[in-house]
C-alpha cells in the first residue's frame, strides 16, 4: 500500500560534522632506504593525519609545537611539499554505501503508469542517490575500494572493489514490490564489508528513513554504533522521506560523523557533495625531525611527549610517542696548531745537540765513504712477536683522498690505531673521523680491522662493520677518507 503522506521535519537540518581531530606517527625518511648511512645523520620525521579540518588549507596553516630534551620549545613548520589532502596524498580508503531499497523510498516516477488523473507517482530517492555516488567515488585515493548494500525486504550487496560505479544501483524498477525494510540486516552486511579492509580508512554512508520492519530496534542499532566506533569507521547519514521521529533519531545517533536531513531527492547529491568535501578535508602533514634554525632535534627517545598541532586558529594537544634515535656526535676537530710549539722545541733541541757536538771535537772527522747505490724499493718483512723466526707478515694502508693522499702507513706489530690525533699511531686529518676511530690488529692469522666506537662508523667495501678480517686490496672508509689495504704474507 502506498504511503501518501510524509512530512518534512525541517527544510534543511544540520548536525555538525565531527570536530577536527589528529593522529601522529613517526615515519622514516626516504633517504634511509636509498642510503643506509643516512640513518646516522638524517632524523626520522613526524606525519600528522588531520581530519575534519577546513577546506583549502595550505602549509602556512599548520605547525607542530614540542619541547626538546632540554625543555626548549620547538615550533616546526611542514617540510617543503609536506602537505597533501585526502585525494592527492591520502592512504587508500574503503567506502560502503548503505541505501534503503524499498519501493516507497526509492520511488517509481521513472516507470509509473497512472490509472487515472488522481494516480500520481511516488517521488523517491533513486535518481538522487544515483547522482550522489560519483561525488564520493571521485575523491578516493588510488588503491581505494567501494561497495554497495541495499536493504528492502531483502538485503543485496555489491562487494567492494576499485571499479564500483552508480550503475551498480540498477534501475528504479528493480525495487518494485519491495515493501519492507531490513535496516539492521543491511547494516550488518555493510559492517562485514568494511571489516575486510581493516588496513584502510573506512567510511560508511547511509541513506534512508532510519526505520526497520521490526519496529523498535534502538538497542540493536546502539550495539552496531559501538562496534563501528571501536573500529574507527566514519559514519555519515542522510535522512529522507522519514515519517515520525523514531527513524530520524535512530539514524541521527548512528551517523556520529555527519548527519543531514534532505527535503527532496535533489538534496541528496548536494548533501553528499558536502560529505565528500568533509572527507577530502583530511590533511597529511609531514614535519622534519629537526628545527632548522636552531639545529635542535626532536626528543627521539622512545618515550611519549605532549605535542600541539596548530591548524589555523585551532590547537590540538595530543601525546606523541617518538622513535628512539640518536643524533650524530660532532667529530673532534684536528687541533693542528698544537704541533707548532712541539716542532719549535724539537728544532731547538736539534740545534743545541749539533752545537755541542761541533764544539767538543778538535778535528774534523774524515768524510764517510760514498753510499752504495740504493737497492730497488721493496717491502720489509717483520716477524710477528718480535723475532726473526716468527710468521713473516707485513701490511700497510694508503689513503685514497685528502691531504695525505697516497701516503703509505706501515702497520705495527699488534694493534695500530688510526685517528685524528695521538695516541693514534696513524694520524689522519679528517674532520669526520674520531680521535681513535679504528684499529688494525696484526697477528699470524692475518689483519683484523676493529671499529673503536667511532661517531660515524667504519665501513669495508661499502658495508658497516664492527670487526672485519682484511684481505689484500680491501677498501675501507673511516670518517670521510677511503683507505686501501695491502699485505704480503
Amino acid at each position: 500500500m502506498k504511503r501518501l503522506i510524509f512530512f518534512i521535519v525541517m527544510m534543511f537540518s544540520l548536525v555538525a560534522i565531527a570536530s577536527t581531530s589528529a593522529t601522529v606517527q613517526v615515519i622514516e625518511p626516504k633517504e634511509w632506504k636509498t642510503d643506509p648511512k643516512s640513518k646516522k645523520t638524517a632524523p626520522p620525521k613526524v606525519r600528522a593525519e588531520i581530519r575534519n579540518a577546513a577546506e583549502g588549507l595550505t602549509a602556512k596553516a599548520f605547525s607542530l609545537e614540542i619541547e626538546d630534551k632540554k625543555g626548549n620549545l620547538l615550533v616546526l613548520s611542514p617540510e617543503e611539499n609536506g602537505v597533501a589532502d585526502f585525494t592527492s596524498g591520502g592512504d587508500p580508503a574503503a567506502v560502503v554505501f548503505l541505501i534503503q531499497g524499498d519501493e516507497y523510498w526509492m520511488g517509481n516516477e521513472t516507470y509509473h503508469e497512472p490509472e487515472d488523473d488522481t494516480d500520481e507517482p511516488d517521488i523517491g530517492g533513486f535518481t538522487g542517490v544515483k547522482s550522489s555516488l560519483p561525488s564520493i567515488l571521485e575523491i578516493l585515493p588510488e588503491g581505494s575500494v567501494a561497495g554497495l548494500v541495499t536493504f528492502g525486504e531483502k538485503v543485496k550487496k555489491v562487494d567492494s572493489s576499485e571499479k564500483l560505479s552508480a550503475d551498480a544501483l540498477g534501475a528504479q524498477k528493480d525495487y518494485k514490490g519491495q515493501n519492507a525494510v531490513e535496516f539492521v540486516g543491511g547494516l550488518d552486511e555493510a559492517i562485514s564489508l568494511l571489516q575486510k579492509h581493516g588496513d584502510k580508512r573506512r567510511i560508511l554512508i547511509i541513506m534512508g528513513d532510519g526505520t526497520d520492519k521490526r519496529g523498535d530496534v534502538a538497542q540493536e542499532l546502539s550495539d552496531r554504533r559501538g562496534k563501528l566506533k571501536r573500529s574507527e569507521v566514519e559514519v555519515f547519514g542522510i535522512l529522507f522521506k522519514a515519517e515520525g521521529n523514531q527513524g530520524a533519531e535512530s539514524l541521527k545517533r548512528l551517523a556520529y560523523t555527519g548527519f543531514r536531513r534532505a527535503s527532496s531527492k535533489d538534496d541528496l547529491p548536494r548533501i553528499t557533495k558536502e560529505f565528500a568535501n568533509s572527507i577530502n578535508a583530511t590533511y597529511y602533514v609531514t614535519f622534519p625531525g629537526i628545527h632548522e634554525e636552531s639545529k635542535r632535534f626532536l626528543p627521539f627517545d622512545g618515550e611519549e611527549h605532549v605535542a600541539k598541532i596548530v591548524i589555523g586558529k585551532k590547537e590540538l594537544e595530543l601525546d606523541v610517542k617518538l622513535t628512539k634515535w640518536s643524533p650524530p656526535k660532532k667529530a673532534k676537530k684536528f687541533k693542528w696548531w698544537l704541533w707548532i710549539p712541539l716542532a719549535i722545541i724539537a728544532l731547538i733541541a736539534i740545534a743545541v745537540f749539533a752545537t755541542r757536538n761541533t764544539l767538543g771535537k778538535s778535528a774534523v772527522a774524515p768524510p764517510p765513504p760514498p753510499p752504495e747505490p740504493p737497492a730497488a724499493a721493496h717491502t720489509m718483512m717483520m716477524g710477528v712477536g718480535g723475532s726473526d723466526d716468527g710468521f713473516p707478515i707485513v701490511g700497510w694502508i694508503v689513503p685514497l683522498e685528502g691531504a695525505q693522499k697516497f701516503q703509505t702507513f706501515k702497520l705495527m706489530q699488534g694493534a695500530t690505531v688510526i685517528g685524528t690525533s695521538p695516541p693514534s699511531q696513524v694520524v689522519v686529518m679528517d674532520q669526520y673521523m674520531s680521535t681513535e676511530h679504528a684499529e688494525i690488529v696484526c697477528s699470524p692469522a692475518g689483519f683484523i680491522l676493529n671499529d673503536k666506537n667511532s661517531t660515524n662508523g667504519t665501513f669495508v667495501n661499502d658495508k658497516q662493520i664492527e670487526s672485519h678480517e682484511l684481505v689484500d686490496n680491501d677498501v675501507f672508509v673511516l670518517g670521510g677518507t677511503r683507505f686501501k689495504f695491502k699485505s704480503i704474507n
